[in-house]
């Protein structure tokens, strides 16, 4: 999953950090030439599946559902993450 939208994250302790990886109907940065808007039902299909957080896109995981040191889910804001960071 490519996150192009602002996120809005914050460390709840140390190890964790709490928020939204993307947040709906609120245009991304100029992009190259274009924005973006996610609208909510977007990560629906996502839900149940195994979703990584990675670091700068490059493959790094550093939390996943199926361990349980990501936790997702989408409410009114956004795509609402836990990360229980290594």
């Amino acid at each position: 999953m490519e996150i192009r939208s602002g996120s809005e994250l914050r460390a709840e302790s140390s190890n964790k950090l709490v928020g939204y990886a993307a947040v709906f109907n609120k245009r991304s940065l100029d992009l190259g030439g274009f924005v973006e808007v996610i609208q909510p039902g977007a990560f629906k299909s996502s839900m149940g599946q195994d979703v990584r957080a990675l670091i700068d896109h490059k493959g790094i995981a550093i939390a996943r559902t199926s361990n349980s040191t990501l936790i997702i889910s989408e409410d009114e804001t956004g795509l609402r993450v836990e990360i229980d960071l290594p």
